[in-house]
């Protein structure tokens, strides 16, 4: 069976961890990104939130007007 590739806006380091914090190493991102619970990505205009794996404590994400 053949994967489907989905087209659209992907949320990116940036808009996940803001732009002070994106400039870290990636094993400084990983462990800030396993303690987030929140997550706001409101009004980004995202089509796809799919890339969101390494928030393993993540429980809320805010999506609204996307």
């Amino acid at each position: 069976m053949e994967e489907i590739e989905l087209d659209g806006k992907r949320p990116d380091i940036t808009m996940i961890v803001g732009f002070k914090d994106s400039k870290k190493t990636k094993s400084e991102l990983i462990a800030i990104m396993n303690k987030m619970t929140h997550l706001k990505l409101d009004n980004k205009k995202l089509d796809i939130v799919d890339n969101l794996q390494d928030c393993t404590s993540l429980t809320t994400a805010y999506l609204q007007e996307n």
